[in-house]
Parts: structure tokens; sequence; C-alpha cells
């Protein structure tokens, strides 16, 4: 966090972080990274995780507490055993009916509403560390007892529970109660979620473990495990951790100066009285109540209906079901830990202001959420339990929206708002299940869930069997294909293998264009000998690694060396991959890839023209992998999975180039530049074995397939890979429009996505004056953002095709209008606009750009699969001369003049772009070509 940027940070509970610009040279500069106030929230995560674990353990346990053979019997101990769970570890097991289940699960929330409130209003007036500190204890010895009083039977139990919901409704809102004093305002974001996080962390413990804590040694120990913890946590909650800045013995005078400084009056006050009356009429805090109902109440029908449909659809044990049941908790974790930092990030930079940021992260974390759900009940099993882990994950945003308001507009009295606002959560949470209950009930002799399971099942079966079919054409075919998995499937694995191939290689390609920036000396470029004594300031300074006295133009032939070489090796390669398959020339590829890239530093320091022999050989290389591996699809991807095969297996790209934006910058900084080159060189060089090993051309071949896999891959393509004679029709493919509607949109896509590619890193230089890390990483955001967007974009595409809503020719144009048209539109607009809106427009353009995978792209898998390897060969290297030819055009129109030519550059590059779109439109084509049919053969 930037220093200057904390310091603008509110004096009153009226004012935002932007406008205090006159404030910054109060606050010192303080670090962020291991000081009082980051470890202070730390201790409260720790809190939430070990007190929300607590709250959940008995839903995990529960499942091996009850005899579920025999629910007539009401006594409360059974010598009966709950197979699976209790069995035979000498526990003892329940009768209880799914009544009593229900009331032991919800008695303590009834505890929760009753002190959450009054947690809140003390809180505010003693402190949090005393509450949060008592009822974590009390939390963890009730725990502790849990076992005994089950027991001792139901009414002991019903009292323990509720008595420990009671603590526990002290608790969160007694941690609330730490940031008005602690949290300056432009980190309040972050260290807040940090803290809350642990929520979702220590759901996701207890669901992970829960089932292998119940099997050995039993279901008790979940009780005494947590329950132990958080007596053991709470005294060094006792000691390490203060109410109040001022007073914590291990604050530097610098950072309690900084926190103080930044909150000045708003935590000051002495006395502390409740204005409940003007609360009430205050319509900021009912739109914290209602939102937080809203949203608990979707929240809550996902969290109990997943294991559910787990069971209902996959039949999973109870250890998978806890696997699969935690996938939402971590990519939650996730989702709320990055929406955080991006929220403040936000703040800090005053790219938008507070009420923006705040409104921005509550639609995200409210419309998408809502928008997954509302299509769970029209989609397959695997896209339900996909919607549910993103509607899910994208409601935590809200904790970077809503949740964590009260601490801007009423910090003073944020734990007493909040607790309002958790109070109404508990109240849906208990009344939803009701609801969700009469719904469910009025239908119970057909499962819903169980005709969607079947339904995703044939729909996935009806694949082609015919080069020249299409998904619509086969209804009567589906009951050939067996019913195969895809969760965990070898094809799948393919996929897998083939994104890490890609990622890898596009860090290998990737990785001098940020290195270079350290490994150039920018203090003196006249001088043309290749190694220099002089170091650039914050990037090779120091750590003594050479730096070398390249001009622009050496280091632009440097950055194109590799281009020159892919361009060369790209055609043939398709060629060959055809003929000899996609394993070996990958592979070798690779390998070749790996160790030039290790050969690197030390081809720089003999000499430039070392350096470029290896540049273009590794280009060479590279250039055979991307046709290599577009080979494996015509034999492993059945038709309506194809989409989401090729693009995980694209995606790699992607996600090799932004962990090289997002990380490149620090390994430059220490250890020094070589190390890039050096850790993507050996990885590649470990993964080229990996590769070799489990990496077959054909499901026939592959020894771990499965017998239905195998059968449904094969039968669902049939005879368009079945031909052992591979020969190359380049007459009639020249005289297609179908590859012509593929190499042009190639040239056009790409001339502006390369544009964008190289002028984001400019404009943020530009426009904002950022160091080289924080460059980094906004310009690694549209990469993930692009990698999310090609992501869904291919699981949409092949929903379509699977549910028949479009047909194929709609979708592939569907998809290539939509990554093209908006594409151009973003750019052609952002010579108008301000800094902010431009890097906004960039990131929007790049990502949109994406969804061509879905369209265009990956076209030549429908029309002709068989020489799809070839085809996309051509449409890469006429990629590869448009990124070539762009750069020379925009760099014409630059040197021209700056404003002007960016303005050409990127109206030009729209154009372009549109016109490989209309192209498209009109001739692009889906249904097998006459010289792609084994029948008919054009030898070349």
């Amino acid at each position: 966090m930037d220093s200057s940027d904390n310091a603008s940070s509110c004096v009153r509970e009226n004012t935002n972080p932007q406008e205090e610009d006159g404030r910054k040279q109060q606050h010192p500069k303080v670090k962020s990274f291991c000081s009082v106030r980051y470890g202070v929230a730390i201790m409260i995560h720790f809190c939430n995780l070990i007190i929300t674990a607590q709250f959940a353990s008995l839903s995990i346990a529960i499942v091996a507490m009850v005899n579920h053979t025999d629910q007539s019997n009401q006594s409360n101990v059974s010598t009966k055993r709950h197979p699976g769970a209790a069995a035979d570890i000498g526990v003892p097991v329940y009768d209880w009916n799914p009544e009593i289940q229900g009331l032991l699960l919800s008695a303590i929330l009834y505890g929760s509403v009753i002190t959450t409130i009054p947690g809140g209003y003390f809180s505010g007036v003693l402190g949090g560390k005393k509450i949060a500190g008592l009822s974590l204890l009390l939390c963890s010895v009730l725990s502790l007892l849990t076992p005994l009083a089950a027991d001792s039977g139901l009414p002991y139990l019903f009292l323990v529970r509720i008595v420990q919901g009671l603590s526990q409704g002290m608790n969160f809102s007694a941690l609330a109660a730490f940031w008005p004093k602690w949290a300056p305002p432009l980190e309040r974001t972050q260290l807040s979620t940090i803290g809350l996080s642990g929520t979702t962390m220590g759901n996701f413990i207890v669901v992970i473990a829960g089932g292998f804590l119940c099997e050995s040694p039993g279901w008790p120990s979940i009780f005494y495990i947590f329950g132990g913890i958080g007596c053991i946590f709470s005294i060094i909650w006792f000691s390490l951790v203060y109410d109040d800045p001022r007073e914590h013995p291990f604050v530097s005078d610098s950072e309690r100066e900084y926190i103080i400084s930044s909150l000045a009056e708003q935590a000051s006050s002495p006395n502390w009285s409740l204005p409940f009356k003007a609360m009430m009429k205050t319509l900021a805090i009912w739109a914290i109540i209602i939102p937080n109902i809203c949203r608990f109440w979707l929240t809550s029908n996902l969290t109990t209906s997943l294991p559910t449909l787990l069971d209902n659809m996959f039949d999973l044990n109870f250890e998978k079901n806890g696997f699969l049941s935690a996938l939402p908790l971590i990519t939650s974790w996730i989702s709320m830990t990055v929406g955080s930092k991006i929220a403040d990030f936000l703040l800090s930079k005053k790219i938008l202001r507070l009420i923006t940021v705040r409104k921005l992260f509550t639609f995200l974390g409210m419309f998408f959420p809502s928008l997954f759900t509302v299509a769970i009940p029209y989609v397959g099993s695997t896209t339900a339990i996909t919607f549910m882990i993103l509607a899910s994950s994208a409601s935590t945003l809200c904790f970077s929206g809503f949740i964590v308001n009260p601490l801007d507009f009423a910090p003073r009295y944020a734990s007493f708002i909040i607790s309002l606002g958790t109070t109404a959560m508990s109240i849906s949470g208990i009344v939803s299940p009701f609801i969700t209950g009469y719904f469910i009930n009025q239908e119970v002799k057909v499962n819903p869930w169980e005709k969607s399971s079947v339904m995703d099942s044939l729909d996935n079966a009806s694949s082609y069997v015919r080069e020249n079919t299409n998904p619509q054409e086969e209804d009567g075919r589906k009951q050939q294909h067996p019913k195969v998995k895809s969760f965990c499937s070898v094809r799948y694995g393919v996929a897998i293998m083939i994104h890490f191939c890609n990622l890898i290689i596009t860090a290998q390609f990737a990785s001098l264009s940020i290195a270079i920036v350290a490994m150039v000396n920018h203090t003196d470029q006249s001088n043309q000998s290749n190694v220099s004594t002089k170091r650039h300031p914050g990037a090779a300074a120091d750590i003594g690694v050479p730096v070398y006295d390249w001009n622009p133009e050496i280091q632009g032939l440097l950055l194109s060396a590799m281009l020159y070489g892919s361009f060369i090796a790209t055609i043939p390669s398709g060629y060959f991959s055809g003929v000899l398959g996609g394993k070996k020339i990958a592979g070798l590829s690779l390998l070749l890839s790996s160790v030039l890239s290790l050969l690197t530093p030390l081809a720089a320091n003999l000499g430039l023209p070392y350096l470029f022999l290896v540049r273009i050989v590794q280009g060479l290389s590279q250039g055979m992998n991307f046709s290599a591996l577009a080979a494996f699809w015509p034999k492993w991807a059945p038709p309506l999975e194809r989409t989401q095969l090729s693009t995980i297996g694209l995606s790699g790209t992607t996600m090799g180039n932004f962990i090289v934006v997002i990380g490149g910058g620090f390994l430059c900084k220490s250890p020094g530049w070589p190390s890039i080159f050096y850790i993507f060189g050996g990885i590649g060089c470990i993964f080229s074995i990996i590769w070799f090993s489990l990496v077959y051309d054909d499901p026939r071949e592959h020894p771990f397939v499965s017998d239905s896999e195998r059968e449904y891959i094969i039968s669902s393509l049939a005879e368009q890979a079945s031909s052992p004679n591979w020969s190359l029709p380049f007459k009639a493919m020249i005289k297609t429009l179908a590859i012509w509607a593929i190499i042009i949109p190639s040239i056009c896509r790409f001339w502006l996505t390369s544009n964008l590619t190289t002028s984001l890193p400019t404009l943020l230089d530009n426009m904002f004056d950022l160091n080289f890390e924080e460059n980094g990483f906004l310009s690694a955001l549209p990469l993930i953002i692009s990698w999310i967007s090609m992501t869904l974009g291919s699981k949409i595409a092949d929903f379509l095709l699977s549910k028949k809503i479009l047909r194929l020719i709609t979708v592939r144009k569907l998809f290539t209008f939509l990554g093209m048209f908006f594409p151009s539109l973003f750019t052609v607009l952002i010579p108008y606009v301000g800094s902010t809106t431009t890097v906004t427009f960039i990131i929007l353009a790049s990502s949109a750009s994406t969804l061509c995978f879905s369209g265009f792209i990956v076209n030549p898998l429908d029309f002709a699969p068989r020489y799809a390897s070839f085809i996309m060969s051509l449409g890469t290297a006429a990629m590869l001369i448009s990124g070539l030819v762009s750069t020379f055009v925009t760099g014409y129109f630059i040197n021209q003049d700056n404003t002007t030519g960016w303005k050409n550059v990127f109206f030009l590059s729209s154009a372009i772009n549109v016109l490989g779109m209309i192209f498209y439109l009109v001739f692009g084509q889906t249904d097998i070509q006459d010289w792609a049919k084994e029948q008919r053969l054009t030898r070349f």
C-alpha cells in the first residue's frame, strides 16, 4: 500500500479518502507487511476461523452421530452404527429423526440472534478484546462438552448448543469493534476482510477434514480438536491483542502515529453513547440490514443444497462429498481476499470514489450469484455445481461492498450497525429453510435434480458419430454412447497437461519482454558495447548481475527474433503433427525451448549474435509447439466438449503471460533477471519428462483410460479420426472460403490485441507513473480477467450446444461477434476518454477478445477435424505476420505525433478487427467439408 495514498485518509466520520489530499504529509511512511495492525487482522482471522469451525462441527459430525438405519425409535442412544461413519470405532450413535436434527442444527442460530445486537453495543462501550476473548473461551469449553451433553440426553445437548450460540453471537460483533481504532481508511477493506475471511476458512477446514475425523478416531474428535484449539488460542488472544494501538506494546512509534493521524477524531472520543433513534431513521443503515437479509437467504440455500445435490447426482461417499463441498469455500476465500485487495487499490490510486467502489462490489457480489442461481434448475448436474461454486464465490465480493460499509459512514458505531446486519442475516437463515422445505415438499415424488442429471448425461451422450454430422442432428444415437464422467476423466487430464505445456512455453516466450527492463542500462544508451558496469536503478542494481547497453532498436530486434522463428516452424509442424501425432513434436519442442531458456543468460553474456541465435531457435521450437498441441483434439475431444477441452488447453497461454507479468518484476529485483530464465527453463525440462510419461496421441493407446470413457470418445467421434492414412488436400483447402474465414480473422484480431498488449504498459507508465511492480500488477489484470472470460465462454458455448439452444454455426458466429465487435468498440473510444476509463477499456477489450476462442479459433475442429492442426497452423502463421507488421505500422504513427498517432493506431486496429469479424460472419462454416471426409481425398 502506497504510504502517500494511505495518508489521504478520513479525518472525520463523514470524509472520504479522496477528499483529504492536503493532509498527506502529516502521516509518516509505514510498512504494512509484518505490521502490528495486520497482525491484529490475522489474530481476528484465526478467531473467526475457530468460532466458525465450532459452529459448523455439528453439521458435519451429525452424519456420523445419527443411526440412519432406524429413525422410528426416538430414544437417545442406539447401539446400531451408521455404516462408513461411526461404525466399529466405539463411539455412540443416536436415533434422532430429521426434525430433531434440524432443531439441533438451528439451536445455535437462535442463541446467536439473541446476543448479536447486545454484543455489538457492549463492544462499542467496553472494547472488542474482552468480549471476543471471553466468548471464544466459553464457546470452546462448550465445544469440549458437546460429546458429553449428547450422551447425557437431548435437553443437555440443546442447552449446550443454545449457550454456545449466545457466546458466538457476541463474538462476531465484538471483532468488528477493532477496526474503528485499528484500520486506516485506505486499508480498512483489506484489514476487515482478512479478519472476516476466517469464517470461510473455518468452514473449509471443517468440511474438508470433518469426514476423515468422523471415520477415525470418531465424531467426538471434531469437538475436542476445535474446542481444545479454541481454549489455547483464547490465552494467546488475551496476551497479544489490544483494543487500541495506543495501548499495544509492540506497535512502533511510526505505525502508531500513522494509524492515529489517519483516523484523527473518528475514534478518539472517550464517551460512547448510542444515537439509536437517529440510526433507525437513517436509510444508510437499512441499506446494510436489508441486503444482509437478501444475500444470506440465497447463500444459505446454496450452502444447504450443495451436499444434497452431490449425494443425489453422484452418490459420492462422505469424504468425496466433503471435498467437493469444500470447493466453493476455498474459491470464496480467494475471491474475498483478492476482492479486498482490488477495492483498496482502486481507492488508493483514486481510480474510483469510495461510494463507487462499495456499490460496484455490492453489485458484483449480488447480481452474478442471482444470475447463476436462477439458471441452476435449467442446466445439467455438472453445470449446476459449477454455477453454485461461482455463485458462492462471487457472493463474497460483498465483503468489499455493503458489509464493510458501516466503517465508512459511522466508524464509531460500526460494531453495533454490523451486529444489526448480522442479526437480520441470522433471522434470514432461520426463515429460509422453512420456505425452502415448503417448496421442496410440494413435489416429493419427483426429484428435479435427478431429472436434470439424467438430462445432462443424455445430452452429453448426443455427440458426433461421423464427421459430417452436427450435435443437433443425431438425436436417435444417444443410447449408443455410454454414460461417462467428465470430472477427473483422462480426456480432461490431457487438456490440463496441454494447459500447462502452453503455460510454460508462453512464460518462456514472454520472459525476455519482462527481464529486458532490468537487463538494459537506461542511463547510457549511446554505447553499443554489450556489457556495461552501470546498473538500472530498481532492477538489477546492486545484486551482481550484468546490465547491457542495448539501444531501443536492438531491444526491438531481440524481442521480435522469436516471432520470426515461430513463423518459420508453425506451418510445417502443423503438417507433421497431423502425420506423426502431437505428443512427440510438442514434447520435443517444449524440451528444446526449455534448454534454450536456461542458456539465455549465458548467451547474453557471450554477445548479441549468440543471444539472437538462441532466440531464433527458441522461436522455431515454440512455433512447432502450438500447432502440435492442436493435433490432440480430433482424437480426444467429443464434439459437445471440444470447445471446453480445447479452451482449457489454450487458456494456458493467457495464464503463462499472467504469471510472468505478475511475478517477473519481483524476480528481476531479487535474485535478479537471470532467475526468470532459469526458473521457467527448469520447470519446462521437468515437465517435458512428465509429458512423455502421461500424454498419448490416441485414447486407444492410453493405459489409464477406462473402457467406458474410451468407448464414449471413440463412438462419439466415429470415423473422423480413424483413418491410418493422412494426406493433405492442399489445393482443395486453398479454394475453401471456410479456411480463409479462419486466416483473415486471425490476422485482424491479432492486429488489435497485439497493439493493446504493447500499449497497456506504456499507457500505465504515462498516466500513473507506476513503478515496475505496480505496473506488473495492473498489466496482469487483463490477463487474469481474459483467462476467466475464456474459460466461462467455452463453458457457455458447449452448454448452448448440449442443450440445443443454438445451432453450432450460430454459436461460433455469436462468440466471434462478441469477441471482435466489443473489443473494437472499446478500442476506438480509448482516445476520447480519461486515463482511468482508458485502462478499463483496454482491460475489457482484451478480455472480450478471448471469446473468439469459442468462436472462429476452434472452428477448424468443426468443419475439418482431421486437418485441424494444419489449418490452425495457417491461422497462427497469419497471426504472427500480423503481429510483426502491426508493430511497424504502430511505430510509424506514433513517431509522427504522439497524441494523433495513438488515435490513428486505435482507429485502424478497430477497423481491421471489424473487417475480420464481418468476413467470418459471412463465410464461416461448420459443416464438414467434402475434402475433409475420408471418402473423398484430394491428393497434395
